[in-house]
């Protein structure tokens, strides 16, 4: 068997990855639903994400929004359910790298 020779494209390439994949630090990004009626509309840039957690950069100052019992609405308009991206940024860019090797093959 010959190995292939073709290097994965870096992200951001090409077609961009689902919303649920890609990188979102840095992405501005609005709660559009929420169990917490406080958290519905608050609107700011992602500072900093852990497994559970946004911190967004808002008007108002910092705020720490919860991923699960969230919906939200990133700057190109796709609704990203919070349930989705509760994992640790790192394993998502581990999943989606893995997923471009994949389709390199």
């Amino acid at each position: 068997m010959r190995k292939s020779t073709k290097t994965p494209s870096p992200i951001g390439v090409g077609r961009q990855p689902r919303p649920e994949l890609r990188e979102l630090i840095g992405v501005r990004l609005r709660v559009e639903k929420s169990s917490c009626k406080d958290l519905q509309g608050v609107e700011g840039v992602v500072l900093d994400e852990s497994l559970n957690t946004f911190v967004l950069d808002t008007a108002r100052g910092r705020k720490t929004v919860p991923k699960r019992n969230c919906v939200f609405r990133l700057e190109s308009g796709e609704l990203l359910e919070g349930v989705l991206v509760a994992v640790k940024p790192e394993e998502r860019t581990k999943r989606l790298w893995k997923k471009s090797v994949k389709k390199q093959r």
